[in-house]
């Protein structure tokens, strides 16, 4: 046996690749080569090394058709300008429409507690008639107003409060009764609204307020300030002269202000029997009127904005 043979079979096919330069493949990734992405392998520092990459616009041609190949979709984003002008445009349209929808909203609000108002009262006063008999014979005038020494009615022992505290407040569910500055009582309502009536002798006249009545007429307001906007006139005559102009369309319920008016759609605007009384630019005496005249809807030329 030779000394070749007796090396054993353990060196049998091995061929040295003397002169040859070894060299590591790069990886590849659903046929994406690693110099495509940057990286290469180094076969001498057996570690993964950065390489510069191809020019921008070129690298990015061939990233996006091997990535299309791969399956891999690239969408694009928006950029910030972009997501800045669209923020902008939809800031626009709020700014427009935001005020319109708050409005129509305040709108609805006040047409549902005025129709509220106008049915309670009214049924309040049906089931006073079932216990007190025919309302003309509880109605009356009152000029006895007991006052302190500064002038002022006394809380509760007026005989119109008394009156309300008969023949309304047990058939409707006042929550409180507050008192203005002049000692003139103010009652609540569960929905946050409240009335009152406004005559220093007589309960004819009566003012409803979508709100709080201290928050409707301000700090230095007085009964009718913010008429047709929080303050909405009715009025209770149930001896009502119907035969006379001006008390002609009153009715003798407990309904919206309509002294003066002559009943018809122009007479909101200029008023014949009474110029100083309407629903217009410069009197809001009728608004109330003209608001159930439309149905209990705000009428698209009424002259002013509702609040509640």
């Amino acid at each position: 046996m030779n000394r070749r043979q007796s090396l054993g079979g353990g060196a049998r096919g091995f061929i040295p690749l003397k002169g040859k330069n070894v060299g590591v493949e790069s990886p590849t990734y659903k046929g994406i080569t690693s110099e495509e992405k940057g990286w290469a392998f180094s076969p001498t520092k057996s570690k993964i090394e950065k390489i510069p990459p191809l020019q921008t616009d070129q690298n990015n041609v061939i990233m996006n058709n091997k990535l299309s190949k791969a399956g891999v979709s690239m969408k694009n984003s928006f950029t910030l300008a972009e997501v800045l002008i669209t923020l902008g445009i939809i800031g626009v349209v709020a700014a427009m429409t935001l005020p319109t929808l708050i409005q129509n909203h305040a709108n609805k609000v006040v047409e549902a507690r005025l129709m509220k108002f106008y049915s309670l009262m009214n049924q309040a006063i049906l089931l006073a008639e079932v216990d007190y008999g025919d309302r003309l014979g509880w109605f009356a005038k009152y000029d006895d107003l007991e006052k302190d020494a500064q002038g002022r009615p006394v809380k509760g022992k007026t005989d119109r409060e008394k009156w309300v505290n008969k023949y309304f407040a047990p058939y409707m569910k006042i929550t409180e009764t507050k008192y203005t500055f002049d000692g003139y009582p103010v009652f609540y309502l569960a929905d946050g609204s409240s009335f009152r009536y406004t005559n220093q002798t007589t309960l004819i006249d009566w003012s409803f307020y979508t709100k709080d009545y201290f928050k409707c007429i301000g700090k230095d307001g007085w009964w009718g300030t913010n008429e047709g906007i929080c303050m909405f006139r009715f009025i209770y005559e149930p001896r009502a002269p119907l035969d006379i102009d001006g008390w002609r369309y009153v009715g003798r319920d407990f309904g919206p202000y309509k002294y003066s008016w002559d009943g018809t759609l122009e007479g909101f605007k200029n008023n014949p029997i009474e110029p100083a009384r309407g629903c217009n630019n410069d009197n809001q005496n009728l608004c109330t009127a003209y608001i159930q005249y439309n149905g209990w809807k705000i009428p698209d030329d009424y002259p002013v904005k509702v609040k509640y």
